[in-house]
């Protein structure tokens, strides 16, 4: 029920203004380069939370994320691999998109 007008409801629609996320995978990013220590980084327009498991479009892990940090229109990711990389491996990873991982938990 809204008490108002037009133009100054005193009341919102439920879920005005949320982002709903679709369950599956979604794009993280793409791989800009890598970091000092050797870390792909990734450049995102809706970056996950930090912790989330990112993986290739092929399935294959690739890394969780472990920072976010620049613009907030569009920052940058670091990802950690489970094991450092070979700095040829790290290479090709550059210009890859990285999708969240979808984990399928029985609670």
């Amino acid at each position: 029920m809204c008490f108002g007008n037009d133009l100054y409801p005193l009341s919102t629609p439920q879920g005005a203004g949320r982002v709903l996320r679709t369950p599956g995978p979604s794009p993280a990013g793409t791989v800009t380069g890598l970091s000092s220590r050797g870390f792909p980084l990734l450049r995102s327009e809706d970056p996950p939370p930090e912790g989330t498991d990112l993986v290739s479009e092929d399935g294959s892990f690739r890394g969780r994320v472990q920072r976010i940090f620049g613009p907030v229109a569009r920052p940058y990711l670091i990802v950690q691999p489970r094991r450092p990389l070979e700095p040829s491996r790290a290479l090709a990873l550059v210009g890859q998109r990285l999708w969240t991982e979808v984990r399928n938990r029985a609670r």
